[in-house]
């Protein structure tokens, strides 16, 4: 795969879309809300984590290095939604 230098606007148009799933995700898990819905932003959350990381991959590693560091941040977030809904999944059976 060729390298590339990062595209700030493709970054930010990402992890904005990651960051605001992750924050409805937040905002329906706190309010007691579960289902299709929550299941639904956790899933866009992860689809775009997953394109992040792939624009990441791809680029140039002197370029990409702080941008990393902070997908990683976003990355641990994402897991501890995702583990709570396995926690929920598993208490409703």
């Amino acid at each position: 795969m060729a390298r590339h230098a990062i595209n700030p606007a493709a970054l930010a148009r990402i992890s904005g879309a990651m960051l605001q799933a992750m924050a409805e995700a937040r905002a329906l898990n706190e309010s007691g809300h579960s289902g299709v819905r929550l299941r639904a932003c956790v899933s866009s959350a992860r689809e775009h984590y997953d394109a992040l990381l792939a624009e990441l991959i791809a680029a140039e590693p002197a370029t990409a290095q702080y941008a990393r560091g902070l997908a990683d941040s976003m990355g641990h977030h994402l897991q501890e939604l995702e583990r709570s809904l396995e926690v929920e999944s598993h208490e409703m059976h």
